[in-house]
């Protein structure tokens, strides 16, 4: 009912849900993608300690960002990018650019955590919170678990997720034209000379009940 009556709770849910279930997708796919037959294996270990710091640079980058644009846009710029980076693998048979495409990615995942986690502080509604979080990871456990038992491959995996980011970021636009993320349930904010007009009626109503 909540998700129905607060459209902006629905499509939180829906970017949350794609980007997360392609960045698990990309878990399980990143390395057959950078492999190449007849060659030997790249040194995995290394590139997964890049992708750390590449995540803790999109983390820092964040905090930067935050000063120079909106919370809600620094997401759709992320989710654009990140979109951009799993399509390359569609694109490019060369594993440098695919390797290159999937650091900026991971710089995208941590813009990504701080970015929802602000806007899904700003949407849903403390006492609905914990419903509402389990009810956006349902759809995304059983995107990742068919995604794996159908074994589509690394080529169709990628695709799903580059549609799935780019439906994202459709989302995220709408989530700016519809005004950003809001309080869902607080009160507008009441500045100081109007609380201190509030303040002085209480008062007054309350001597004269005590006074008739």
């Amino acid at each position: 009912q909540l998700i129905a009556a607060q459209p902006l709770v629905g499509l939180c849910g829906l970017v949350c849900c794609l980007f997360e279930s392609s960045m698990f997708i990309f878990v399980f796919n990143w390395t057959p993608v950078l492999t190449e037959e007849g060659e030997p294996d790249p040194p995995f270990g290394h590139i997964f300690a890049g992708f750390m710091i590449f995540c803790m640079l999109g983390s820092r980058c964040f905090s930067l960002a935050g000063h120079q644009m909106t919370n809600e846009r620094v997401g759709l710029y992320t989710l654009f990018a990140a979109a951009a980076c799993h399509a390359t693998v569609l694109l490019t048979e060369s594993v440098s650019l695919r390797l290159l495409a999937f650091f900026v990615f991971e710089m995208c995942v941590g813009l990504y955590f701080p970015m929802m986690g602000t806007m899904k502080g700003q949407i849903v509604p403390e006492s609905k919170r914990a419903t509402i979080y389990n009810l956006y990871r349902l759809p995304l456990n059983i995107i990742v678990v068919l995604t794996l038992m159908l074994k589509l491959g690394a080529g169709m995996s990628f695709f799903i997720t580059s549609v799935m980011l780019a439906v994202a970021a459709l989302a995220q636009a709408r989530i700016i034209k519809m005004g950003g993320a809001r309080p869902a349930t607080l009160p507008a904010p009441i500045d100081e000379e109007e609380q201190t007009e509030l303040t002085a009626g209480k008062i007054g109503k309350t001597t004269d009940e005590e006074n008739p």
